[in-house]
């Protein structure tokens, strides 16, 4: 196997369905600051590398028994999947919730924000959340040699926290403190956006769960 393409796939994989990359997009939109995203997403990273790597070692030795668990493995993670995004919007609105009680008075919301008191934990919390995308790992594992497992390793640990680095250096780069600062409802709107997004791309998950398996109903 190719450890190059390994590294572009390890790279590529946190923009596919079901990733966690929207919620970092979402995080940003409701003004998580830099140092805090760039630390969710290092805890994404460290994380859900390590789940990579569980998946790969699995393939390498345990493919053949992982086979004829594979219909299940899938339903499952994509139910846990799911059931991030709708948890990430719920947190999103209560965040709004909390926002418009506090409008009037001159705390900052980011003091209430659980993700914003511990991003690098609850970077680590979500990313050890297995994705869809991750089985691809499995049949990946597959193709490469035990003696060459540990190179596959450092390749994708590397792709990992190289994507997730970039991602928040980006959205980092946005500036919705000063959209902020100039409208006042757009916080507001903010909020409401991010969570209606992470909501629409959890039922449609879900409803692509549902068209890939419902032959089985």
């Amino acid at each position: 196997m190719n450890l190059v393409a390994v590294f572009l796939y390890s790279m590529w994989h946190i923009f596919l369905p079901g990733e966690s990359t929207p919620i970092l997009v979402a995080l940003k939109m409701i003004g998580t600051k830099k140092q805090s995203l760039l630390k969710i997403g290092l805890g994404l990273g460290l994380s859900n590398g390590f789940i990579i790597i569980v998946c790969l070692s699995l393939g390498v030795f345990f493919s053949a028994t992982f086979e004829r668990y594979a219909t299940i493995l899938s339903v499952v993670i994509r139910i846990m999947g799911i059931l991030v995004f709708f948890v990430a919007s719920a947190y999103i609105l209560f965040r709004l919730k909390r926002y418009n009680e506090i409008s009037k008075s001159n705390t900052i919301s980011a003091q209430t924000s659980i993700i914003e008191k511990h991003p690098l934990k609850s970077g680590l919390l979500i990313g050890a959340i297995p994705s869809f995308a991750d089985l691809g790992f499995l049949f990946i594992g597959t193709m490469i040699q035990p003696a060459k497992l540990y190179l596959a390793i450092i390749v994708i640990w590397l792709g990992v926290l190289v994507s997730f680095t970039l991602v928040c250096l980006i959205l980092g780069a946005i500036p919705i403190e000063l959209l902020k600062r100039k409208y006042s409802k757009c916080s507001q709107w903010l909020h409401i956006i991010a969570a209606s997004t992470l909501i629409f791309m959890g039922f449609w998950l879900g409803y692509m769960l549902w068209k890939d398996y419902s032959y089985y109903l």
